[in-house]
């Protein structure tokens, strides 16, 4: 599938993945929305390399937990990274331009990859996570110079409150944090 639309300023991209993506023309996109669903079903994990590349313009990025799950196993596998000596290497592209970001989760693994995000993100200023129940805490998460968190889904659990304390202690630029609960 090829995506060329240069003067693109939004995107909504809903679907299950293809299995590559061979040119992404989006240069003026601005915010994307992402709910890529990876099926159990499907002969290999997808190549999504240059949908990912193609979309590293944006200034507001949202991350479906299906699609942080799809990026997380591209990463993990390889497909995400470029061939340095039959070696392998899981390398995000820089978001020079993001300043938002929305990131969902629902399992213990995929937030291994909000990290690396983060750290590929040098003007991240504004964080929503979702599905803090299933944060396992076992990464260092440096919020750098993030100075809005908020949470999504919080269901004021004890091990909840333990994750978010993580969160909030260990940045050093955070000013403002909203915590909006399950209802």
């Amino acid at each position: 599938m090829s995506l060329d639309a240069p003067n693109l300023l939004f995107l909504d991209y809903c679907h299950y993945p293809m299995s590559v993506y061979p040119h992404v023309n989006l240069a003026s996109l601005v915010e994307a929305r992402l709910d890529i669903q990876y099926s159990t079903n499907m002969d290999d994990v997808p190549d999504i390399t240059g949908l990912i590349v193609g979309i590293s313009n944006v200034k507001t990025l949202h991350l479906s937990p299906g699609s942080v799950d799809l990026i997380f196993r591209c990463v993990k596998y390889g497909l995400l990274g470029l061939k340095i000596n039959r070696k392998v290497g899981l390398l995000l592209p820089v978001f020079n331009n993001l300043v938002s970001l929305s990131f969902g989760s629902k399992n213990e693994t995929d937030w291994k990859l909000l990290p690396y995000l983060i750290e590929q993100s040098p003007k991240l200023e504004s964080l929503t996570i979702q599905g803090l129940d299933s944060y396992t805490c076992d990464s260092t998460m440096h919020l750098f110079q993030v100075k809005v968190l908020r949470v999504l889904g919080y269901g004021g659990t004890a091990k909840e409150s333990e994750h978010l304390k993580k969160f909030i202690g260990e940045s050093e630029c955070l000013e403002v944090v909203l915590v909006d609960d399950v209802m």
